[in-house]
Formats: structure tokens, sequence, C-alpha cells
């Protein structure tokens, strides 16, 4: 490699990290926790709802299982989020509202801790 390619390699190579630190500062978090089913033993078809509080619209649906941690990709800039776990057949649990700044939240994830969902009464 000739010392131009190197310069030109490394040029790209930076380019690359500067734009992947800059969507995680800007619209990327973590969140992390734990689902009990009442009753019944965990399961690998649940799901988060990601909701922006302001405007009510589901930014992510994400499917998980009864120990998670995702990366969610959102909107750039600081906004408050909920999230909504669900479970079939089981009743759905709403969480607080969490201000989401992106890069804290990337590098200290979200802690919905264990969230326990009660079956869902049939009638």
């Amino acid at each position: 490699m000739s010392k131009l390619e190197e310069i030109n390699f490394r040029i790209f190579v930076l380019t690359l990290c500067l734009v992947w630190c800059g969507c995680v500062t800007e619209g990327a978090f973590r969140v992390h926790g734990s689902i009990v089913l009442v009753g019944a033993t965990p399961r690998d078809h649940c799901r988060i709802k990601v909701v922006r509080a302001d405007t009510q619209e589901v930014a992510k649906d994400l499917a998980v299982g009864p120990v998670f941690q995702e990366t969610v990709i959102v909107a750039p800039g600081s906004h408050d989020y909920y999230f909504i776990v669900s479970c079939p057949e089981f009743e759905d649990f709403k969480t607080a509202t969490y201000k989401v700044t992106g890069a804290r939240q990337y590098v200290k994830p979200i802690d919905l801790g264990t969230i326990t969902l009660k079956p869902r009464l049939k009638g």
C-alpha cells in the first residue's frame, strides 16, 4: 500500500468512526431489564414499545425475551420516552417517562428493572 493509499484509508476509517459516534450521541440509547410472568414460565415472544411521550407515537416496537438489553435508534435530540411491556395473555405494563439524551443512556443504559406482568382477566 502506498503512502497516499494508507492516508486515504486512515481518513476513511476516521470518518466512519466519527459518523458512528455522531449517531450514538444523537439518536441511540440502550435499555435493559427482565420480565416475570405471574403463574407462567418465561417466554421469548414479549414486546417492548418505545413511545415518544409528547406525540404518543411508537418510535420502536422490539421483540424481547425474559431478560433483555436492546439498543434503540430514535430521532436525534433530547426527548421523553416511556415503554410499554407486553406479552400475549398478560396485562400490559407502562413505565415511567425517561428523558433520553443519547450518549448518556447509551453508555449507561436505562434500567427498567424487573417487570412483573399479571395474567389478563378473561371475560
